[in-house]
């Protein structure tokens, strides 16, 4: 089972699941699945939730414990570490790095900022807000500064509405949540 490229960052985020409690595997798959929270944003198979959950072990990030309840099979039970807490603290207020990032990877951001409090979601919108101006002032150059094909025109036009948009909903998030 190969990795896609959000996998890093949605590792991270599993370890916000496991914050305040251990959960069994399929509690937390059932939690991550659920249409009424971030399964609107973020589908996983159970395979490939075990398979991070066992990389975010290797990395020392959760502890597994396997307990039994009467008659039942025996089940991994998952934990955070410290570690993972302080790993998990840093990635949530870190902006996304690229604009393609945004439907997946800050909206999951945004769901534990929302149940963090609105400190940690006023920090997080600030920082990507920032990021995203920085992204639009690198587009926007001159056209008689440098004249471009109309190809590159369209596309560099294309990428500086996205970001004005990023950013609008950002002034929105920020007025409605923080």
């Amino acid at each position: 089972m190969g990795k896609n490229k959000y996998s890093d960052e949605l590792e991270v985020a599993l370890l916000g699941f496991l914050y305040y409690q251990p959960k069994h595997g399929y509690d937390l798959y059932k939690e991550i699945t659920s249409l009424s929270g971030i399964g609107l944003v973020w589908h996983v198979k159970m395979g490939h939730l075990y398979a991070m959950l066992h990389r975010l072990e290797e990395n020392k990030w959760v502890d597994c414990t396997i307990t039994q309840q009467g008659n039942r099979p025996q089940r991994n039970q998952y934990s955070i570490t410290e570690s993972g807490k302080k790993k998990f603290d840093d990635w949530q207020v870190q902006p996304v790095q690229k604009g393609r990032e945004f439907r997946i990877v800050f909206l999951l951001k945004m769901y534990f900022a929302l149940r963090s409090g609105k400190q940690d979601i006023g920090l997080l919108i600030a920082n990507q807000k920032k990021t995203c101006e920085t992204w639009l002032a690198d587009l926007e150059i001159s056209p008689r500064e440098n004249p471009q094909p109309d190809f590159t025109r369209i596309v560099h036009n294309f990428r500086q509405t996205q970001i004005r948009g990023y950013i609008h909903w950002l002034e929105w998030c920020n007025k409605n949540f923080s």
